[in-house]
């Protein structure tokens, strides 16, 4: 049954701590402190795969497969500071959870459970981010997914989920210029998107393919941000936030499309605005049994289309 395992950590700062492996009941246990970090960890046809790893400065980089699994698989990833890449993969993913939390610089994140039957990913990419990007895909059952990131522009945060009863978060914390996007296939999905504090120029767009899915979309304190609710099926409930009344909301647009019947769509749009700088919606709801809510405030020049009906 192969095991890789290759750690990395060369330079003044060198604290390296140890692995562990653990035969078929597989096990990774390692810390690096400086300079130019790398771990590689790959488990095979796996057992009991775990793979726990720490970096705290400069070069940073972990990669880890853990494939085929017969039980629990398990990543968790913390690093601090500077280059950071992380790279996760569990292949078939019994007990799949992948954890990556980076304090970060140049970040990067990326997990992929494949099959995934009970899997949960969460990366956290915290208050000195810069340069972040973050991606979560899953593919199985039971599924959950979260991407938190604080204090970073120009950012880029992608959730792909297939399967059934699935639920993906994306949180984006004075953000500007940033991209949210989440996909889920299936049944009874949950998806949420927050951009919020400062949401300038913030992108956020859900597609949701199914029966009683629920999308909601928060910007607040946005300025020409833009959101978008794409969703196929039956039952599906879509809600759009824009400002939170107390300051600015100008120059927001939102969008929703709901294709199949007895949909519900919501868009509120508070704040300021003017002729230079107003709001504007746009929902369509393609077949029977549709519902639309929209509210506009504070702004002149807003500019609002529903189309109900079939094209």
């Amino acid at each position: 049954m192969k095991r890789t395992y290759i750690s990395i950590a060369v330079g003044l700062a060198l604290g390296f701590t140890g692995s562990t492996f653990a035969g078929d009941g597989n096990s990774v246990v390692s810390s690096q402190d400086g300079n130019a970090n790398a771990i590689v960890v790959e488990q095979n046809a796996t057992t009991g795969a775990l793979a726990t790893i720490s970096q705290s400065g400069d070069g940073n980089s972990a990669n880890v497969n853990q494939a085929n699994s017969a039980a629990a698989m398990t990543v968790d990833v913390n690093t601090t500071g500077d280059d950071n890449i992380v790279t996760i993969n569990q292949d078939a993913s019994v007990g799949a959870l992948a954890t990556v939390i980076q304090d970060s610089k140049t970040s990067s994140a990326s997990i992929d459970q494949s099959a995934a039957p009970a899997a949960l990913a969460t990366i956290s990419q915290l208050g000195s981010s810069e340069l972040s990007s973050a991606s979560i895909s899953q593919t199985g059952s039971d599924l959950v997914a979260s991407i938190t990131q604080d204090m970073a522009d120009y950012d880029s945060a992608v959730v792909v989920q297939g399967g059934s009863n699935l639920n993906a978060a994306i949180t984006q914390m004075d953000t500007w210029d940033n991209v949210a996007s989440i996909t889920q296939y299936g049944a009874g999905n949950t998806g949420s998107i927050l951009q919020a504090n400062v949401s300038d120029y913030g992108v956020a767009e859900m597609i949701q393919s199914g029966i009683n899915n629920t999308a909601d979309i928060t910007q607040d304190y946005s300025y020409a941000s833009i959101a978008t609710i794409n969703q196929l099926g039956q039952d599906n409930v879509a809600a759009v936030n824009q400002g939170d009344g107390l300051a600015y909301a100008d120059y927001n647009e939102a969008n929703i499309t709901q294709t199949g019947n007895d949909h519900y769509a919501s868009v509120t749009q508070l704040g300021t605005g003017n002729p230079a700088n107003y709001n504007v919606v746009d929902v369509v709801q393609n077949d029977n049994g549709q519902m639309a809510n929209i509210t506009q405030t504070g702004g002149a020049g807003n500019y609002v289309n529903v189309f109900q009906g079939t094209m």
